[in-house]
């Protein structure tokens, strides 16, 4: 350093604390986008080719149906905590029956949680949320198609993955976690042939399909109370549509 240079150390301090607060615009800006990545990421949709498959539909037990079912898009996560409340903040979506889940008091509201599963929404806030977005509720058979069913061949599988129970694919009591996961923990590894993600275990989700005689709606996928066969393909529970759960969520379809 001169002595010209010496005898103005304020410029050069000013020139330190710039350069430390533009480092940490950079940073900062770095973390908005990759925030606004994960989050465009997890509002994707996926195309599912329609065709003809024989689907273990709950209108007959759980037993294989032959049924053909036209192309659609399906979201490829669950619904989040984050992306309805900003449906509520649009004044569009109703707040949910419970704030917590699993024990934990601020679930809905918490920011750590923001990327959980929403849940606690009975089947018509959900229905509401989907019609706000311009889309809908998934019927139970392309929630199949979009679960196990591999495109190309149109075979069905056991689970998303395949036809064995993988440990680390999926959110379930064997997991031990006794809560829901971030959406998009156990992708690559549990997602479908169709690319959807944690359609086994985490959150159930409600579909569009009504049961036998009007007494509920189709519920799909399990849960993380659920062990490895109740997060079949075949399996479903009937649930009244007035029902909240900490248990169960949903993802929304479009033609």
């Amino acid at each position: 350093m001169s002595p010209r240079e010496a005898a103005r150390p304020g410029r050069f301090a000013w020139k330190r604390r710039h350069t430390i607060w533009l480092i940490i615009l950079i940073c900062a800006t770095g973390a908005g986008i990759w925030a606004a990545v994960a989050y465009g990421q997890r509002n994707m949709m996926v195309r599912v080719p329609g065709g003809e498959y024989a689907l273990p539909l709950a209108s007959n037990g759980g037993e294989p149906v032959t049924v053909v079912v036209d192309a659609f898009a399906i979201d490829r996560h669950e619904v989040a905590n984050r992306q309805y409340r900003a449906c509520y903040g649009r004044g569009r979506c109703s707040w949910p029956a419970r704030g917590e889940a699993a024990g934990i008091k601020d679930y809905f509201v918490n920011p750590a949680y923001d990327m959980y599963p929403v849940v606690n929404i009975d089947w018509a806030a959900a229905t509401e949320y989907c019609q706000a977005q311009g889309k809908r509720l998934p019927t139970e058979e392309e929630w199949l198609v979009a679960a196990v069913a591999a495109p190309a061949t149109g075979r069905l599988f056991t689970y998303p993955w395949g036809d064995v129970f993988g440990g680390g694919r999926a959110n379930t009591r064997e997991s031990g976690r006794g809560l829901p996961a971030l959406v998009g923990s156990y992708s690559p590894a549990g997602d479908s042939p169709s690319g959807t993600a944690e359609m086994a275990g985490n959150a159930a989700e409600w579909t569009a399909t009504i049961a036998q005689g009007d007494a509920g709606r189709v519920v799909k996928g399990g849960s993380f109370l659920d062990e490895r066969a109740e997060v079949q393909a075949s399996a479903y529970q009937i649930v009244a549509t007035d029902t909240t759960a900490d248990w169960i969520g949903f993802r929304c379809a479009a033609d």
